[in-house]
């Protein structure tokens, strides 16, 4: 065997062009989420025990945070719709949250982005589109 035979294979460097386009869409990606109209509201979040929880035949989920909210719906198990903050894999995970506090008696608390509203102002019986984040149980 001489020296030849145990030298290392040279190593490529990457290919620049995709090093540049990568970094060219992650600065894209960078300033339209900071410049994205809506991503300034202001957050709120309520707090409470869940009083009431359904799902009606539509796949909404829909609850009540007691001494907190009205009856509200926050996302739907079937399909995304207005619900733009819940995937309907998480809005799944969001109602399998929201029945473990029902019935273990813990509190929940839910996030929402809007600067127009309270939890006292969701609309009642109707979709609270800006709900974005389901915590719990406490």
């Amino acid at each position: 065997m001489n020296d030849q035979d145990c030298r290392e294979a040279p190593v490529r460097p990457a290919p620049v062009r995709g090093a540049l386009r990568t970094r060219a869409v992650g600065s894209l990606l960078a300033l339209a989420v900071g410049t994205a109209p809506g991503l300034a509201f202001a957050n709120f979040n309520c707090t409470g025990q869940v009083a009431y929880l359904g799902i009606d035949g539509g796949g909404d989920l829909t609850l009540q945070l007691a001494n907190s909210t009205p009856v509200h719906k926050i996302c739907n198990v079937d399909a995304q719709y207005n619900f733009t903050n819940f995937a309907v894999a998480s809005c799944k995970v969001a109602y399998a949250t929201a029945l473990s506090a029902r019935l273990a008696g813990k509190t929940l608390t839910i996030y929402y982005n809007n600067d127009q509203l309270t939890c006292a102002t969701l609309p009642s019986w109707q979709e609270a589109t800006s709900a974005y984040f389901v915590q719990g149980p406490d």
